[in-house]
């Protein structure tokens, strides 16, 4: 078997190539929508999409001050 792989030192893309049949699991981010994630397989290319949850999104919020 056949192994290219490519790491773009990046948390959030992996670009592998194999040859043959194989699979791949990972763990979902607990940030992550799990009714909006997407995959698409176009020309031998797979990409998943794992959309944030809208209130994980925003790390920060405003708080009033007084006085």
């Amino acid at each position: 078997m056949r192994e290219e792989t490519q790491d773009a030192s990046a948390t959030y893309r992996v670009s592998e190539r194999r040859f043959g049949r194989f699979e791949r699991a990972f763990p979902r981010p607990p940030d992550v929508d799990a009714g909006r994630i997407e995959a698409r397989f176009k020309d031998g290319v797979l990409k998943v999409t794992l959309p944030k949850n809208p209130a994980a999104a925003q790390p920060w919020s405003r708080i009033e001050t007084r006085g």
